[in-house]
C-alpha cells in the first residue's frame, strides 16, 4: 500500500480539494493526520472491517481468576475489542475449550471461587479505563499455571507520521481513499454520488470477504444429554 500522506492527497483529489501532484502544508498535515487516525478508530468498530484475529498466549497463575489485557496489562498487548474465543492448554500439550460468555452469563454463575484445574469460561468485560486496559474473569479459578490462548479482534493500527506506509490487504486502499474523502468532505463540499458509490461497494467488498464462514451446529446438551457443569454450583 501507499504513504498515508499519498493516500490522504488521493482522498481530497477525489473530492477536488488537491490537484495531481499536490502536497500538504504543515498545519494540514497535523489536521489530516489526526483526521485519519480517527477515522482508522472508528472502522475498528466495525469487525468486518479488519481483516485478522490476532492470536495472544499468557500463563495462568494459580489461584487467580482476574486479569487485566491491553498495554501494561497482566496480558501486555494491544487492548481486544472483542474476544473471538480461547483455549487452554495442559501440561501434556492437550487444548481444552474456553468458552466466551457475556456479562449476564457469568454474573448467574453462583460460586465464583469454585476451582478447577482449568477455566471453563472467560468473560471479556472491555469497559475502556484509564489505564487502557480490559479485564479477563476466568470461572472456575484454575489451580494450575497452564497457558491460555486468546483469539480476538483488535483495532486498526493507528499511524504517526504521514510517511508510515500503511500495509494492509489488497482492496483496503481503495477503501481507505474513498471513504476517508467521504469522512473529510462535510464543511468542504458535497461528495460526488460516483464516489460515494466506490466508498460503498469497496467497503462491501472487504466485509463479504472478511466475514466468517457460518457452520451449523448442534447443542452439546441435546447431543449427550445434560451433564454437571460450573452453572450447577
Amino acid at each position: 500500500m501507499a504513504a498515508v500522506s499519498t493516500m490522504v492527497i488521493s482522498s481530497l483529489i477525489s473530492i477536488g480539494e488537491k490537484s495531481i501532484g499536490g502536497t500538504l502544508s504543515a498545519g494540514e498535515g497535523t489536521h489530516y493526520l489526526n483526521k485519519f487516525n480517527s477515522f482508522l478508530e472508528s472502522l475498528s468498530q466495525e469487525p468486518l472491517m479488519i481483516y485478522q484475529i490476532t492470536t495472544d498466549s499468557f500463563s495462568l497463575v494459580a489461584s487467580t481468576s482476574t486479569y487485566t489485557i491491553g498495554s501494561g496489562g497482566a496480558v501486555n498487548t494491544d487492548r481486544p475489542n472483542t474476544i473471538v474465543n480461547a483455549f487452554v492448554r495442559d501440561s501434556s500439550d492437550f487444548d481444552h475449550d474456553i468458552k466466551v460468555v457475556d456479562q449476564a452469563t457469568y454474573a448467574a454463575i453462583g460460586n465464583k471461587t469454585q476451582t478447577a484445574t482449568w477455566p471453563e469460561i472467560v468473560y471479556y468485560d472491555n469497559a475502556f479505563s484509564a489505564t487502557s486496559t480490559g479485564t479477563l474473569h476466568f470461572a472456575p479459578v484454575p489451580s494450575e499455571a497452564n497457558t491460555v490462548f486468546l483469539n480476538s479482534w483488535k483495532q486498526l493500527t493507528s499511524v504517526s507520521h504521514l510517511s508510515t506506509n500503511v500495509l494492509m490487504p489488497p482492496g483496503y486502499q481503495r477503501m481507505l481513499e474513498s471513504n476517508f474523502a467521504l469522512e473529510v468532505s462535510p464543511g468542504l463540499v458535497d461528495p460526488p454520488a460516483m464516489l460515494v458509490k466506490i466508498a460503498r461497494d469497496s467497503k462491501a467488498a472487504l466485509k463479504n470477504v472478511n466475514a466468517p464462514t457460518a457452520i451449523s451446529r448442534m447443542d452439546a446438551g441435546i447431543v449427550r444429554g445434560h451433564r454437571s457443569n460450573i452453572f450447577d454450583g
